[in-house]
């Protein structure tokens, strides 16, 4: 079901766009009506060196016995060479195609 808090302006701000969104998912949500349901953040934050905070998904489910360790995405190119070495390429193709701006790598 669509957010039915989009158009209210609440999300204005991040702490604004917190409250909406626990609002949305307390409202709009049938399955966290339930009584045993444990209301799980859909959002979480993440502080990266290189990238500072900024909001990311979180898990979509909640284990009694484990709290998963939310992370960001690779950044554009973290792993070109290793996938490109997995897919057959030698570190000098991998290097001439670093040098040559074909790909990005880290």
């Amino acid at each position: 079901m669509p957010c039915r808090m989009v158009g209210s302006g609440a999300g204005a701000t991040r702490a604004g766009a917190r409250r909406c969104q626990q609002r949305c998912v307390e409202r709009c949500c049938p399955t966290t009506r339930h009584a045993n349901r444990l209301l799980i953040p859909i959002a979480v934050e993440v502080d990266e060196e290189l990238r500072g905070k900024y909001l990311t998904v979180s898990s979509p489910v909640k284990f009694s016995d484990f709290t998963p360790h939310i992370t960001g995405a690779p950044l554009l190119g973290e792993h070109s060479s290793q996938v490109l070495t997995e897919l057959g390429y030698t570190a000098t193709q991998i290097t001439d195609m670093a040098a040559a701006h074909t790909i990005r790598t880290q």
